[in-house]
């Protein structure tokens, strides 16, 4: 089995829509009456389990492959633990934020720590997803945008240089 068509099946999953009064921003966390409070939490925690789980399956292919990658075992085995201690730590303010809304007490708090753990998990994903399209042979492109310049070297327009890796030699 190769990490190819997994990757891609895990990658080619629509992120999540952003709906109309959902804030997931730390600044526009406050803002969240309680029902769209108990709406995102619900999403951030569904998405931090899906994130879980979507680490946990390329790291089950990376471990099942003929030839072991050490550097994707080592990237994704590095990834997991902090996501599933993000998901407890979800699941405790998850629960944290249902009493705060109840007794509506510390409500945007919660709700605040919730959006930073949920973000974190976010990051975590990508990492762990980078770290597979790398050892499928997809190192990404970085892209670095210049302006301005100093004595002529550039005129006024933005120009992108597009560097690609394209790895190293076997």
């Amino acid at each position: 089995m190769t990490l190819l068509p997994l990757l891609l099946l895990v990658t080619s999953q629509p992120a999540r829509a952003e709906s109309p009064g959902i804030s997931t921003t730390v600044e526009q966390a406050s803002t969240a009456t309680p029902k769209e409070m108990a709406t995102g939490a619900a999403e951030m925690v569904k998405e931090i389990n899906a994130a879980v789980a979507t680490v946990s399956e390329l790291l089950k292919a990376a471990e099942n492959e003929k030839k072991k990658n050490e550097e994707l075992l080592k990237c994704l085995k590095d990834k997991l633990p902090p996501l599933e201690t993000i998901k407890e730590i979800a699941g405790e303010k998850d629960n944290q934020l249902k009493i705060a809304l109840a007794s509506s007490n510390h409500a945007d708090t919660v709700y605040r720590e919730l959006v930073v753990v949920h973000g974190r998990a976010k990051v975590l994903l990508v990492e762990a997803q980078q770290c597979a399209k790398s050892a499928a042979g997809d190192p990404g492109k970085t892209v670095s945008t210049v302006t301005g310049g100093t004595d002529g070297l550039l005129d006024d327009k933005e120009r992108e240089v597009e560097i690609i890796d394209w790895g190293t030699p076997a």
